[in-house]
């Protein structure tokens, strides 16, 4: 996203250009294509008022972003001349769309917009944890947990000194375990996590699982990953994904299931259709004003009155 959050934009000043368009990079002539998008995209912008000054901020991200891996789309909204929001789309729009208005359009970036769910990863093993916190808007932030060496493997044996060899192992171990714990803790609050993935050596992740407080977050593992050298980041890096993505279609369907039964209930707090006035709809929980039509050229710019109301 560019420098500025959702909430934020809504108190920009206009005009705002925005555009939807189809970044796919599944050709051999994909460099050519989205030079062809780019001198059309421009002349869009143009017919429909935008200033020099717009069109060349949109123009210039368009050609420095990073060229997407197969299917996907593309959002940018910018004002006269600052680009506040570029964003790689799951899937191209439905259709393109150009807009130059007093407001941003933000029905197809509500819609199509990469899931954004705050989370943190914790490689953990007997002796600490390596942390790494994301809060969804690409600020990662990072810490490392080192508790102690000594004693933490138990050894065979028998009587009273291994009766204390053993106790003295289990309090190193629930030590370090306490240690991960609360850094996870204090890390997914700064980062204000939805969930909390573990990967790393499975005694190790269920102690620590035991020990945080569940209910807070959802919490899952990898079979990937860890603290030792050689891990491949790469495979935990997509099963990271699959997990976000699952919880983000839940807390999607959560939020339809409310907003339906809100909607379905006499005096519910949900309303919809075009005429609800905008300051309404922000003034309302923002998970509950949702878009279930795309067919956005025929709708007036998400975010404008409709005139008389």
């Amino acid at each position: 996203m560019g420098i500025t959050s959702l909430r934020e934009l809504t108190g920009r000043k206009g005009p705002f250009g925005s555009v939807y368009f189809d970044s796919s990079h599944e050709t051999e002539d994909a460099a050519r294509q989205l030079g062809l998008r780019r001198r059309s995209l421009d002349e869009k912008l143009s017919a429909a008022g935008a200033p020099a000054s717009m069109i060349r901020a949109l123009d210039g991200a368009i050609a420095e972003g990073p060229a997407p891996r197969g299917r996907a789309g593309r959002a940018l909204i910018a004002d006269a001349g600052t680009v506040l929001v570029d964003e790689q789309l799951l899937a191209p729009p439905p259709r393109e769309t150009v807009r130059v208005s007093p407001l941003p359009f933000l029905l197809p970036l509500l819609e199509l917009r990469t899931p954004r769910v705050p989370y943190v990863l914790v490689a953990v093993d007997r002796v600490g944890a390596d942390l790494r916190g994301d809060d969804g808007f690409g600020v990662v932030h990072r810490d490392t947990v080192q508790g102690a060496r000594h004693h933490v493997h138990k050894v065979g044996g028998g009587g009273w000194a291994h009766w204390s060899l053993q106790h003295r192992v289990e309090d190193v171990s629930r030590r370090n375990t306490d240690l991960v714990a609360n850094a996870t803790v204090r890390l997914a609050d700064e980062v204000g996590a939805q969930v909390v993935v573990l990967a790393g050596e499975i005694a190790a992740r269920s102690a620590l699982r035991a020990a945080l407080p569940e209910s807070r977050w959802h919490i899952a593992d990898v079979d990937t990953g860890g603290r030792a050298a050689g891990i491949d980041s790469v495979a935990m890096d997509e099963q990271i994904d699959r997990i976000l993505r699952t919880e983000a279609e839940h807390r999607r369907q959560t939020t339809r299931d409310r907003f339906s039964a809100e909607l379905a209930r006499p005096g519910g707090l949900a309303v919809q259709g075009l005429p609800i006035p905008p300051r309404r709809c922000a003034r309302a929980i923002p998970s509950s004003c949702s878009s279930r039509d795309r067919r956005w050229a025929n709708t007036p710019s998400a975010w404008e009155p409709t005139p008389g109301r």
